[in-house]
């Protein structure tokens, strides 16, 4: 239980982390491998997939309130919490799916 609850607020952290680097240019943004800096790094010099990033970045974004309930049922109801579940925390439930592409084009 507390394991799992480790490892999601680790990817939601390394999601921050990330997303930090790539705005003071110490990584590559994903545009096709520019660099802004002879400092900036690849994914892959950090050992980071870039489905990986893309994920734990998701998770950085989901409203903190959200995560700290979601976590807060885990430990009342004993089913930890995913990294997938955070990352939905993203959605808009205002949105059918239909919308939601539109919206996210």
């Amino acid at each position: 239980m507390q394991f799992a609850e480790i490892k999601v607020r680790a990817e939601i952290r390394c999601g921050e982390l990330l997303r930090e680097m790539a705005e003071r240019g110490e990584r590559a943004g994903g545009h096709g491998g520019d660099r802004q800096s002879s400092r900036s790094v690849q994914l892959e010099d950090i050992g980071i997939s870039r489905d990986e990033s893309s994920r734990f970045q998701k998770a950085a974004e989901a409203p903190r309130k959200q995560v700290e309930h979601a976590f807060t049922e885990a430990r009342r109801t004993q089913i930890p919490v995913t990294s997938a579940q955070i990352r939905a925390l993203t959605k808009s439930p205002d949105f059918t799916p239909v919308q939601r592409a539109d919206h996210e084009r």
